[in-house]
């Protein structure tokens, strides 16, 4: 099977409409699709990447909506049904079938300790007046077991790593779309904070996105820092205590 980005992201709230306001309000996203009935919306990136948010009452709606406790992630993948039979092949369990919505398909699955994800095959519609923020570049996955979700990651999901240090408890997997995926031990500092999975948003200019979201009440966590790999990134409070992060672009040596 082949990762090739990460194309989705799942949020079930328990303040609907406040997490509503938050992600059009101050991370400047448009709706794409809202249903009343079934209380969730549907933002897009500029880069076609789908932000789901759920309302409560989905919660009974679905077996895999009691799973949610925190962000979840839809990696993409070139064949989900031959993606899906390989993964169960190893062990994986899957507790909804192939799903689609108009041209999209998913199936939700447990990764490490019980944690939800999905894998995808999404239609990649264009973007329209999707707001300021070009997309998801990057996520966080907290785990107390490091050993055993790398053997998941690097095995089940066979994500290249780009990094690993066991000492530590972190590593980096880069997947071909550009997205980061971040796994953090229970003994690294930046995983002690983190209770969820947590995503990262790419902002144009960091510096100014995080002063304007500030001066809108949002608190953030630490300075932001210089990655390793010449990113900047700054971590912050949303809606149901979540934490999420901005990141920007890499600067170049001209810069």
């Amino acid at each position: 099977m082949r990762v090739t980005g990460i194309g989705w992201t799942g949020i079930l709230t328990e303040d609907f409409e406040s997490t509503l306001r938050f992600f059009s309000d101050v991370m400047g996203l448009s709706i794409a699709h809202r249903d009343h009935v079934k209380e969730l919306v549907h933002f897009r990136f500029r880069s076609g990447q789908l932000l789901e948010v759920f309302g409560p009452s989905n919660r009974g709606r679905k077996e895999e909506y009691q799973w949610y406790h925190g962000p979840v992630l839809g990696f993409e993948v070139d064949d989900i049904q031959s993606a899906r039979q390989e993964m169960i092949a190893r062990g994986t369990r899957f507790i909804s079938e192939l799903e689609t919505w108009e041209d999209d398909m998913w199936s939700a699955f447990l990764g490490p300790e019980d944690k939800l994800f999905e894998i995808l095959k999404p239609s990649r519609r264009p973007a329209r007046d999707s707001g300021s923020t070009p997309g998801i570049c990057r996520a966080g996955v907290p785990v107390q077991e490091f050993a055993a979700a790398m053997k998941f990651f690097s095995q089940v999901m066979e994500m290249p790593l780009v990094q690993k240090d066991d000492g530590q408890e972190v590593a980096r997997g880069l997947l071909p779309g550009g997205h980061l995926l971040e796994v953090f031990g229970s003994g690294t500092r930046r995983g002690q904070p983190m209770a969820h999975i947590v995503v990262g948003f790419e902002v144009d200019n960091m510096a100014q996105t995080r002063q304007e979201m500030e001066l809108q009440g949002i608190k953030f966590i630490d300075p932001s820092e210089v990655m390793g790999d010449g990113y900047a990134c700054a971590y912050f409070h949303g809606p149901d205590g979540f934490i999420y992060g901005l990141t920007d672009k890499p600067k170049s040596p001209s810069q």
